[in-house]
């Protein structure tokens, strides 16, 4: 019996006359989650995707479980199309036992049997094959016990024209779209829990990422720049890679500090944040920029100031979080495994800077004749010749400088 990963996807299944691309695209992605696994292939079912073969289904399924796009993977057995009950018993006694080794002893195991027969063709129906695994599974294990809702461990038949896959559950995806099938977008990344949500929500609709920082050394330390860049790995595990392309941005914040008035300080801070993003999304080809902004949030993120600070670019600035709560925001986070990386006590740039009585309800007019106290066409200049630029492969990769 062959190990092998089954790949399930939903938004795809949508797509109409555009699917076979989104396919193309998740085929090729799931295909490189598998550099580790030499001889591994990805190959197309109807409405969904196998990956194998492997002596041990379970660490490439966590590795295809994180490839956007991907709904649910399953670790299966795969059995020959239109094998028959008793290949199917033996199939699911050896997963089950499996199962239940890697399970500290205790009480009872509730456990069903859930049976999908895309092959209509097969002679026995779904409630058929569910009872009589059902019955053997708990003549063999006397830890079973039935339970038809909410139970520990669920077998699952698949019966396809292809084969016949048994598993012992599901892994879940993250779902949304496979990276690649929209242009790229530039991610102002902060060493904060909004920035990196934001570029992980972006990836999820199928977006490719540069990631902009903007360091203000010696005012921020080097321990908040290490934030930065373990927040960009946690990203790049996420999807292909990613690169970070680092700014000095010190000398735009003491001529802001210097010569404007306090209360406009962070919005021409994002305003000059923006430019310099802006420049590098048409150096490297990417149509708009993504924030962490929510509306509301905080004194910079009322909309009245994110028109002021979008005012400064001609490109589209997308903001994912913009609906969220903060909760909402940190619960994410903790889920892709970026929270304890932001929650170190590094301050970022905006917080080093961040005046006492900042403007709520900015305009537009007075943020143009705060500027024209800068040379801030000199300080981007500037900031760009000093960027630093780091590449954050895939996991399990070495970093290149």
């Amino acid at each position: 019996m062959n190990r092998f990963v089954l790949v399930r996807y939903g938004e795809l299944a949508l797509k109409g006359g555009n699917r076979a691309f989104f396919e193309k695209t998740l085929r090729r992605n799931l295909q490189h989650a598998l550099r580790r696994f030499p001889g591994a292939r990805v190959e197309k079912l109807r409405g969904r995707l196998l990956a194998g073969p492997f002596e041990n289904a379970f660490p490439p399924a966590k590795a295809l479980s994180r490839v956007f796009g991907v709904s649910s993977v399953s670790p299966v057995l795969s059995l020959p199309a239109g094998s028959g009950p008793e290949e199917m018993e033996k199939g699911a006694r050896a997963l089950v036992e499996e199962w239940l080794e890697g399970r500290p002893p205790r009480g009872k195991v509730t456990f069903k049997v859930e049976t999908r027969r895309a092959d209509k063709s097969y002679p026995s129906t779904s409630a058929a094959i569910s009872a009589r695994l059902g019955a053997a599974l708990l003549a063999a294990f006397p830890a079973l016990e039935a339970r038809m809702k909410n139970p520990e461990l669920q077998v699952e038949v698949d019966i396809r024209s292809e084969a016949i896959f048994v598993s012992t559950g599901r892994i879940q995806g993250p779902g949304g779209l496979p990276v690649g099938t929209q242009a790229g977008g530039v991610l102002l990344l902060s060493g904060g829990i909004d920035s990196p949500v934001a570029g992980w929500l972006a990836m999820k609709r199928g977006m490719p990422l540069q990631a902009a920082h903007f360091d203000s050394y010696p005012y921020t330390s080097r321990e908040s720049l290490q934030k930065v860049e373990d927040l960009a790995a946690i990203l790049a595990s996420w999807g292909e890679g990613l690169r970070l392309h680092v700014f000095p941005f010190t000398a735009v914040q003491e001529a802001v500090k210097a010569s404007c008035s306090p209360r406009y300080h962070t919005v021409l801070f994002r305003r000059m944040m923006h430019r310099i993003a802006r420049r590098l999304a048409l150096e490297t080809g990417c149509p708009a920029l993504v924030t962490g902004e929510s509306l509301g949030q905080v004194a910079s993120q009322t909309l009245e100031n994110l028109a002021v600070i979008d005012q400064a670019v001609d490109i589209p600035v997308l903001r994912p979080l913009v609906t969220f709560d903060k909760q909402e925001t940190v619960d994410l986070a903790r889920r892709i495994g970026t929270f304890d990386i932001s929650a170190r006590p590094f301050p970022d740039c905006c917080t080093v800077f961040t005046p006492s009585r900042p403007v709520i309800r900015g305009k537009i007019e007075t943020a143009l004749e705060e500027e024209e106290k800068l040379p801030w066409r000199e300080l981007l200049e500037e900031s760009f010749r000093g960027r630093e630029e780091k590449d954050f492969p895939p996991t399990g990769a070495s970093y290149t400088h």
